[in-house]
């Protein structure tokens, strides 16, 4: 059995906060460990914004420290991402949005959660 990956152009993920939609994730090309696509925020996402907009200029967090305190206060808040569609998620990733376009990875170690 074939199962398509992910994270591969063509798919689409959303941003959860509580379990409720906050944005969605069109993935358009992948490097390999980053996803690439156009996004287009719901109406919680302001309320968790600038969560997603620590990249430095090459396209990186900022420091690993950073990376865990963010992927911390992510779920602390309750902010997961999943393929839309699917029950279950990721709850430690990076994303990355500036206006329509963002960058996202999920960590290996992510933990799986069911909705």
């Amino acid at each position: 059995m074939t199962t398509q990956n992910p994270l591969a152009p063509g798919q689409t993920w959303e941003v959860l906060r509580g379990g409720v939609v906050a944005g969605h994730m069109n993935i358009t090309e992948s490097d390999g460990l980053w996803h690439l696509g156009e996004f287009e925020p719901g109406q919680l996402f302001a309320e968790i914004a600038d969560l997603f907009n620590k990249v430095d200029k090459h396209g990186e967090p900022k420091g690993s420290d950073a990376r865990q305190a963010d992927v911390h206060r992510l779920k602390k808040l309750g902010v997961k991402v999943r393929l839309v569609g699917e029950a279950t998620g990721f709850e430690a990733f990076a994303l990355f949005v500036e206006d329509s376009q963002a960058k996202i990875r999920i960590y290996p170690t992510a933990k799986k959660f069911s909705s």
